[in-house]
């Protein structure tokens, strides 16, 4: 059985809730984290495809999706955060929040497909009032 996951962001601190259980979480530094690379291609539910792109040095990003074979564009901002400490299993896990264009709010949890290199990443995302759904990504420019 899934465990359903959600993701509330609070003042900076990321709060993971697995089941009843629940877990804060301190986000690691972002400021030149060689992990979040500068742009991004994405895939959203086989239905949108992304490019998210780096504002300097931070870890927000400005992204722009563009549904499959429409003309139907959509736009936001994104904060990415890392879970963990530096030499655990869960250093890794990539914790994203978004603000669209239309006032959607949509939280994504996901894992760098090999770590040693931070090429390439996915998971799951949900947005308030909707479901989830699976994303992936791949690091194209550093």
């Amino acid at each position: 059985m899934m465990k359903k996951i959600e993701i509330i962001h609070l003042a900076g601190v990321a709060t993971v809730a697995l089941g009843l259980a629940l877990s804060t979480l301190t986000p690691a530094a972002a400021a030149d984290d060689p992990r979040l690379g500068r742009v991004w291609k994405e895939i959203e539910s086989n239905v949108w495809e992304g490019t998210w792109t780096r504002r300097g040095t931070s870890n927000v990003f400005d992204a722009e999706w563009r549904r499959t074979g429409t003309n139907d564009i959509r736009t936001g901002v994104l904060t990415m955060e890392f879970t963990g400490r530096p030499g655990t299993v869960d250093q890794d896990t990539i914790l994203i929040f978004r603000q669209d264009d239309r006032g959607g709010r949509c939280n994504y949890i996901g894992h760098f497909s090999s770590p040693a290199n931070h090429n390439s990443a996915g998971g799951t995302y949900s947005c308030v009032g909707g479901g989830t759904a699976k994303w992936a990504a791949s690091i194209v420019a550093r």
